[in-house]
């Protein structure tokens, strides 16, 4: 883990924690990280930037800047960016989407077919597709294409110069920090961001000593230490405007209210001061980016930047959260810790009763309409690609993910077994690190046709809608 705390624009606090690889190599301020989605907020500040110039509006709709459509009539018509980098678009994550397309155009070619579960601009739902959208039109407009976009309005001018864009060049560096998971596990290089489409909405690479740059811009408004101005006023206040209110869904400890979201920030109050803030996650990395840019005289501004290569959960958080109550609440509680570990235990609890109950409903006994084998083949989605099934013997089957044609699936090798009547189960799902012989991480709904053949399968891949449909191919 490493660790930076810059006031008023000024680093006054770097240190690296523990091991950054399975060597027991040393982390430091240099060391590199994932910084998951915290690159949002890169993205929108070089839309800002854009912006100034007057290559985009923040209130275009979408569909007349790029050859995207939405299945919502009215958010095809009035979807603007606005809506897209505040998540209020009506779409749901539906973030299967980006494990099965390799590219920014495969992704923003399926948003068409992708059910909404809201009204445009009713609520807000995180959705990391909007960015890859949000960030292939600033690439368009700009001539650059987002990555370059980024490097060379935003990296290079503030000499963030050990900060790049695709993960998969980590490899390569000296000092950077390999992703862990639960057991010691260390995740290979091509599994912490193996596709090349999402890239806006996660792909950054840094650490703590560029990163303390960003922060200090940030809380600077946008502004140079040496008074250069990246991007204007109007649009600093833009990006950082409560847009949609969000419902608190993590711990609060009673000292979090107002939460709402920006461009690439949350926005907040905490213990009574603005905070804006974003967390990041990526298989094996977690971020966390903190910064109280209106302290008031005498105090200013405070920014914290946690990294660590732990797959998952909250340590950046809470991290950063004891942080903050240290150098400014200096007399109030931090027990993060130990809300947290309530918090998960509640989860825990509650999963583990939702479990019984489906495992208690379950007809068991019950036989599928037709021999295994023949529920083997080829179901295809317009969004999702194709969910392919094959007989794995000893009563399964073996199926993949596969959209981008010619590439490996990233949803490969997934053990299905049967549930009941017509009803399987995804018992073993290696890229999640699911395996369970009991309970499955998914249920396939086959539909049989009445002259007897296999028709379509049905599985949740998105919570908020209803089940995603393959047919049959």
């Amino acid at each position: 883990m490493a660790v930076g705390v810059v006031h008023n624009g000024q680093l006054v606090y770097s240190e690296g924690f523990g091991a950054r690889n399975e060597q027991g190599d040393p982390v430091d301020a240099d060391t590199l990280f994932e910084i998951g989605s915290t690159t949002k907020a890169f993205t929108s500040f070089a839309i800002g930037q854009l912006v100034d110039r007057e290559k985009l509006d923040w209130g275009t709709p979408v569909t007349s800047l790029y050859p995207v459509k939405f299945k919502d009539p009215i958010a095809n018509e009035y979807a603007d960016l606005t809506d897209v980098l505040s998540h209020r678009t009506g779409l749901p994550a539906h973030d299967f989407l980006w494990n099965s397309w390799y590219t920014n155009d495969e992704i923003i070619n399926k948003i068409q077919y992708l059910a909404p579960s809201t009204q445009l601009r009713e609520a807000f739902q995180y959705n990391n597709n909007m960015y890859t959208l949000a960030g292939t039109i600033a690439g368009k407009v700009s001539g650059l294409g987002w990555e370059n976009l980024v490097a060379e309005l935003i990296f290079k001018p503030l000499n963030m110069s050990s900060t790049f864009t695709n993960p998969l060049l980590m490899e390569g560096t000296k000092n950077h920090a390999r992703g862990f998971g639960k057991d010691g596990l260390v995740y290979r290089y091509n599994e912490t961001f193996p596709i090349e489409s999402s890239r806006p909405a996660g792909a950054v690479v840094s650490n703590v000593n560029d990163l303390a740059k960003w922060l200090s811009l940030i809380n600077n408004k946008g502004v140079l230490a040496n008074g250069t101005q990246l991007i204007s006023r109007l649009q600093f206040e833009t990006i950082v405007f409560p847009h949609i209110s969000v419902e608190l869904n993590v711990p609060g400890g009673g000292v979090i209210s107002n939460l709402s979201y920006g461009f690439g920030w949350f926005i907040k109050h905490y213990r009574g001061k603005t905070c804006i803030e974003h967390s990041g996650s990526t298989d094996g990395y977690t971020a966390q980016i903190t910064t109280f840019p209106d302290l008031g005289a005498g105090v200013g501004s405070l920014g914290i930047v946690v990294l660590a290569n732990k797959h998952s959960g909250p340590l950046t958080i809470i991290v950063a959260n004891y942080i903050a109550d240290r150098v400014l609440f200096p007399e109030a509680w931090s027990y993060w810790s130990a809300i947290w570990k309530w918090f998960y235990l509640k989860n825990q609890w509650e999963s583990w009763w939702r479990r019984q109950r489906v495992l208690r409903s379950r007809h068991t006994g019950t036989h599928p309409s037709k021999p295994m084998h023949q529920f083997a083949g080829a179901y295809r989605n317009e969004a999702y690609g194709d969910f392919i099934l094959r007989d794995g013997g000893d009563d399964s089957l073996v199926g993949q993910l596969q959209g981008t044609p010619n590439r490996p699936p990233i949803l490969r090798d997934i053990l299905v077994r049967h549930w009941e009547y017509d009803t399987f189960g995804i018992f073993e799902f290696p890229k999640f690190r699911y395996k369970d012989a009991r309970y499955p991480a998914l249920f396939l709904n086959f539909t049989v046709s009445a002259s007897g053949g296999v028709k379509s399968l049905a599985v949740k891949l998105e919570p908020a809608v209803e089940e995603i449909v393959f047919k049959r191919v």
